[in-house]
């Protein structure tokens, strides 16, 4: 099934789809989160999404999501349910396509090499789980959870290091391939 799936990303992994998807997530860094984020400083008074700055604890991430107000957190919960629910999609797939293309231009006669793509994709379900948990927050106000709150709080960094991942699997991978480019090879392998 793995081999499967890496198969079908090296087929998609074409300059128009590798163009594409970078090209939407640059749009949702540039166009779609700049607005989103400012209006959520608004109700929060400046302090950042915990998708970017996690909370300390649980009693800080309670207190941040009072603060936020009826309507900021109406709107918390909106964008998590539709911004972010594409987000982690669109960049893991530019990932995962950029870094099978260049893997499979590496190593073609090493497929298994290529299964190394679908780490681009580990962070997502790290994240749909610290936004089910804000959504969960959000919604269950003044109810408060410590549980939900903890792991809203451990999945944010969890999710960073993954996306930090994937971006060091594809920097490093186009770095190797720069290398056999421009490197001359010993005939004696």
């Amino acid at each position: 099934m793995v081999d499967a799936i890496v198969h079908r990303l090296r087929r998609m992994a074409t300059t128009p789809a590798i163009v594409v998807a970078a090209a939407t997530t640059l749009t949702f860094n540039i166009a779609v989160w700049p607005p989103l984020t400012q209006r959520l400083h608004r109700y929060w008074g400046g302090r950042n999404m915990f998708d970017v700055e996690p909370a300390e604890s649980p009693e800080a991430l309670h207190r941040a999501l009072e603060a936020l107000g009826p309507d900021g957190r109406a709107f918390y919960v909106t964008l998590h349910l539709t911004a972010d629910l594409l987000y982690p999609i669109v960049v893991g797939l530019f990932f995962a396509l950029f870094t099978v293309r260049v893997l499979s231009a590496l190593r073609p006669e090493r497929p298994g090499l290529q299964r190394l793509s679908l780490l681009s994709f580990a962070f997502v379900p790290v994240d749909y789980c610290e936004n089910a948990c804000i959504v969960a927050l959000n919604l269950m106000h003044p109810e408060r959870s410590d549980t939900i709150a903890a792991v809203a709080i451990a999945a944010t960094p969890a999710k960073w290091v993954l996306v930090a991942t994937a971006a060091v699997l594809l920097v490093g991978s186009l770095v190797w391939l720069a290398a056999e480019r421009l490197l001359p090879r010993s005939r004696g392998r």
